[in-house]
């Protein structure tokens, strides 16, 4: 091989291999699912509104001031929500996924208009 073979090969190598940077970050990614919340039943956005949250796994979300104790039904996605009455996940609480009861009528889990915030299960 001559020295200008040799270094398109050893840049090759160089470029394909993923800086210390970027390794840590792939590590310390954090996964994240969407959670749609809906002011009325029946996730029914005629009468009132809804609201796109982006929660990182495992971790607590607050409800902001507009959306605390205003939530009436949602969306969960693929994902397993747990709703509680209490800020900082505390409080009264109900598990809910895609088919669960009361995910589209909190009135069914005494929780409507009283959800402040949630976290995946």
């Amino acid at each position: 091989m001559s020295k200008v073979q040799n270094v398109i090969v050893l840049l090759l190598v160089v470029y394909a291999m993923p800086s210390a940077q970027e390794s840590r970050a792939k590590r310390q990614r954090i996964r994240a699912v969407s959670v749609t919340l809906y002011q009325d039943e029946f996730y029914n956005t005629i009468t009132g509104d809804s609201y796109t949250y982006i929660i990182a796994v495992g971790e607590c979300t607050n409800l902001d001031t507009d959306w605390n104790d205003q939530i009436s039904s949602l969306d969960p996605g693929n994902a397993c929500i747990i709703v509680y009455e209490g800020q900082n996940c505390k409080g009264k609480n109900a598990r809910l996924m895609r088919n669960s009861v009361g995910i589209n009528k909190f009135s069914e889990i005494e929780l409507n208009d009283a959800v402040s915030s949630l976290q995946t299960c």
